[in-house]
């Protein structure tokens, strides 16, 4: 569905949609799909093949991981102005984590991963302001999951350790770590980043 001509300005005043041309603003009017979600329903689910990135328009979506127990943990509330799945534009892996509406629902709007080579083809302002929201994202993603492995191997106390490594898994790859595990992550110091590397 089209972006409804009354839902346009709160579109495109948001950050991301800053400096469109009046020639972009039209065409991302009709390749962006307008969505809305009551409380609680469902946006996409863990493993499900990842085919679009969704802009938050108003309200919020719940980010929820199921763990090894068996029950959901919500990693994160996403709000107006934030991107979501937009990973799937580059690797159409399946989705990491599900995606729910949050408690005042949610109204959205989604971009395919055909649309957005479309527009990265044209060098669409909106297709590399997204390029750099992913790069900006996973720079921010390896920094905190960086700290949290490190105090992680660090830490003598079992609970501690588990914990602070589910909180690296939520912000990487949403994988729990074992002992075994933590114990061959080696962190290391770099000019530009902290990395993880895995001992030989």
């Amino acid at each position: 569905m089209a972006i409804p001509v009354h839902i346009q300005p709160r579109v495109f005043s948001l950050p991301i949609m800053t400096a469109m041309s009046k020639s972009e603003v039209e065409l991302l009017t009709h390749q962006l799909d307008y969505q809305q979600l009551k409380v609680g329903e469902l946006l996409f689910e863990e493993g499900t093949p990842g085919t679009q990135c969704f802009l938050i328009i108003e309200g919020s979506i719940l980010v929820s991981k199921r763990l090894e127990s068996g029950e959901d943990q919500v990693l994160a509330t996403l709000e107006r102005g934030e991107l979501l799945g937009q990973i799937a534009l580059i690797d159409r892996k399946p989705r990491s984590a599900t995606c729910r509406a949050g408690q005042a629902g949610v109204t959205l709007v989604a971009m395919s991963v055909e649309n957005f080579e479309t527009l990265y083809s044209a060098k669409s302002t909106f297709a590399y302001k997204i390029l750099d929201h992913i790069v900006t994202d996973l720079s921010k993603r390896l920094r905190g999951a960086n700290q949290q492995l490190s105090q992680a191997r660090n830490s003598t106390d079992k609970v501690q350790r588990q914990r602070l490594s589910l909180k690296a898994a939520q912000v990487i790859a949403g994988h729990r770590y074992t002992d075994e595990e933590l114990n061959a992550i080696e962190v290391i110091k770099t000019d530009f980043e902290q990395a993880v590397r895995y001992q030989s």
